[in-house]
């Protein structure tokens, strides 16, 4: 029995870099709903400017030192690699015409080209990039590359007397630099149709809205891989079985095209589809519709648009109070994105409504953005919640105002026990994170979280879709939308499905799912979460009525905390 990571498993070269075989083998993949962006991440290459003028620098000192000592066949292949980086570079960055004036920064943007426009319009579309590929591999040649400007670098750093954490300083870029652009070598030899190229220049990030966007984004190169048909065909064809495992694999209908695209009759026969029950029973947990906070207030349709206004923050912080003050324990609420998250917390922090409705009743952590204080965070959390240190936690967060100061003071025993966690669906806290028995009592669902449709990689990855669906000859495994509208929606349900696993987490586990917007009423959106979510789904009005459903769950299962592990 071999356990592997999906990268050692999906992609080709490391499987026989690694002497995995596929035939007669019995392939298993867990988390499976991750399977088809796993393919194409694996397959897809992006390099920065940076890294760019690194391999640039580093091919041209090691042909420099070895030019003599090279056959020629080999010198004339490095010099059409040296050709080749350069036309990368140059397409990142463009040079200004000799004699003239340092060309103004291009403006944040994304320019996206098929491979071959790209090849053509870098006028490197008569270079033999297969050849060039075959070079490097017999050669070794990153490796020879890397060994030879490490090796030089160190004795240069002996001779000026530079400590080698000195020496090490920006070292990431220089170590990956010429694998980097081996990979980009390789990604350009797929077929024109499978991928697409995207020259991003500074700011695209930011200018794309994603959270966690970087203003100061370096420009950078792209192969974006766009078909992992190609890549899981083979591994389907070769194993004796494959094995798609997961607890949230809905919705699954791009998968299922995936698996049987080019199989013809043979594969549908192969394919068996069983779906199990959850291990706690219907009895052990509550899903809520939430349509608005109050009967009086508009039903909330957390849309872009919307959902950053003052009047519907407001709305939002009052229906997680009814929530908070109806929950035992832990409880985490899910927001679409970092940008979003800080967009509340101000305006609560401004209207006080993160001390009155959520702070009141227990300290309040966040996801951080940074993954090195992700431990702590969730270690202050746990300990929070199991009454050590709660009354620590809110005062260290407490207002500097005397009168707020002492009013976090006066009701920290009754906040004893209780601490709430807000954290953003695709995060580090929204897959993999266990938040069993009092550590997660409820998760709510704020908004919908369907990523940025202007991101120019979504556009691409959605144009792809609808145009392969035109040129199949056979009916898509189901209806409703475009190919494209449908994996959009897989992406944002997906999400919300990983999002709400974290809670629940053995038979005798018990909770709340509480989704805060209007669209889960209905029919399309509830068709895509699991059944055994859907089987105890009620569809309440307001936040007030799914407070009082709430209250008379956690009635029924009051009982010292624990009751199980995993």
């Amino acid at each position: 029995m071999l356990l592997v990571p999906y990268s050692c498993l999906l992609h080709e070269q490391t499987r026989d870099a690694l002497g995995i075989r596929l035939s007669s083998s019995v392939v298993i993949l867990d988390e499976a709903h991750n399977l088809l962006e796993a393919l194409n991440d694996v397959h897809s290459v992006a390099l920065s400017l940076t890294q760019l003028r690194v391999a640039w620098a580093q091919l041209c000192r090691y042909l420099d030192r070895y030019e003599r000592a090279l056959s020629g066949p080999s010198r004339s292949s490095l010099t059409r690699l040296l050709r080749f980086v350069k036309a990368l570079r140059d397409a990142v960055a463009p040079p200004a015409p000799t004699g003239a004036a340092p060309p103004a920064a291009p403006a944040a943007g994304c320019a996206v080209a098929r491979v071959n426009t790209f090849l053509a319009d870098c006028r490197i579309d008569h270079l033999n990039l297969w050849e060039l590929l075959a070079f490097c591999q017999r050669t070794e040649l990153a490796r020879k590359v890397q060994g030879f400007v490490d090796a030089a670098d160190a004795r240069e750093a002996a001779d000026a007397g530079v400590a080698a954490r000195d020496q090490r300083s920006g070292a990431g870029a220089a170590a990956s630099a010429s694998y980097g652009v081996i990979a980009m070598l390789r990604a350009l030899t797929a077929a024109d149709a499978d991928g697409r190229v995207l020259v991003q220049h500074a700011g695209t990030a930011a200018a794309a809205g994603g959270a966690g966007a970087d203003a100061r984004a370096e420009p950078s190169i792209k192969y974006l891989h766009l078909n992992p048909t190609v890549h899981l065909a083979p591994i389907v064809s070769q194993a004796r079985a494959v094995l798609l495992a997961g607890g949230t694999m809905e919705p699954r209908e791009q998968l299922v095209d995936a698996l049987l695209a080019g199989a013809g009759e043979a594969g549908k026969r192969r394919l068996r589809v069983h779906s199990f029950g959850h291990v706690v029973p219907p009895a052990n947990l509550i899903g809520l519709c939430v349509r608005a906070a109050a009967a009086a207030e508009r039903p909330l349709q957390l849309v872009a648009a919307e959902r950053g206004k003052e009047g519907v923050l407001d709305s939002v912080a009052r229906a997680l109070g009814h929530v908070r003050r109806s929950t035992p324990d832990g409880l985490i609420v899910f927001v679409p994105s970092f940008a979003y998250l800080a967009i509340a917390q101000a305006r609560w922090l401004a209207t006080g409504a993160l001390r009155t409705e959520l702070g009141a009743h227990g300290p309040v952590f966040e996801e951080p953005r940074d993954a090195s204080e992700l431990d702590a965070t969730l270690s202050a959390y746990a300990r929070a919640i199991r009454g050590t240190d709660a009354a620590v936690d809110r005062r260290a967060r407490a207002p500097a105002d005397p009168a707020a100061a002492a009013a976090a003071t006066a009701d920290s025993a009754a906040a004893r026990g209780r601490a709430t966690l807000l954290a953003v669906v695709g995060g580090k806290m929204s897959e993999g994170i266990n938040f069993s028995d009092e550590l997660g009592r409820c998760v709510v669902l704020v908004g919908l979280p369907y990523p940025n449709p202007k991101d120019p990689e979504l556009v691409e990855r959605m144009a792809f879709l609808n145009q392969a669906a035109a040129r199949a000859p056979r009916a898509p495994t189901s209806t409703g939308g475009t190919p494209a509208q449908r994996y959009y929606e897989g992406l944002c349900m997906r999400a919300v499905n990983q999002s709400i696993g974290r809670v629940i987490r053995h038979a005798a586990d018990f909770a709340a799912i509480v989704l805060l917007d209007a669209r889960y009423s209905l029919p399309r959106v509830q068709g895509k979460l699991p059944a055994w979510i859907r089987q105890s789904l009620l569809d309440v009005g307001t936040a007030a009525e799914a407070a009082t459903a709430m209250r008379a769950f956690f009635e029924r299962h009051a009982a010292p905390r624990g009751g199980g592990g995993e």
